[in-house]
């Protein structure tokens, strides 16, 4: 196994193939990085120096995870729509829904999701 700060091993990834077997066959970071003859390590900051992983506030906290298709992938690109704060107020509103899940969902932090649902931020017109 390659070192994790090693550079050079990041360049030893096929990104494409390496993002195929972990979202079409299913594999772990340790299977694709023994089929690269990488570490688990070296294939995750692959992944995220490509912009494949993004850094998101989830129900354990802070994460770098593989972002749901449509979003994108900075976070602080992230714009909401009018519809998608509705959305998000409505939700909330069912008790179906906790904040960190829709701010999950939604690409934003659960303190916005709670200025959201609260009128603090993006007031009813």
């Amino acid at each position: 196994m390659k070192n994790l700060e090693d550079d050079d091993t990041v360049g030893q990834i096929d990104i494409a193939e390496a993002e195929r077997l972990r979202n079409e066959e299913g594999w772990s970071y340790r299977q694709i990085g023994d089929r690269f003859g990488v570490s688990h390590q070296a294939v995750w900051k692959a992944l995220r120096k490509a912009g494949k992983l993004r850094y998101v506030y989830g129900d354990v906290g802070l994460a770098w995870v593989e972002p749901p298709a449509g979003l994108p992938l900075n976070p602080k690109a992230t714009k909401l729509t009018p519809a998608d704060v509705e959305n998000i107020r409505r939700s909330y509103a069912t008790g179906l829904f906790t904040q960190t899940q829709l701010a999950g969902r939604f690409g934003i932090s659960q303190k916005m999701v709670s200025w959201i649902v609260r009128g603090e931020r993006w007031r009813s017109t």
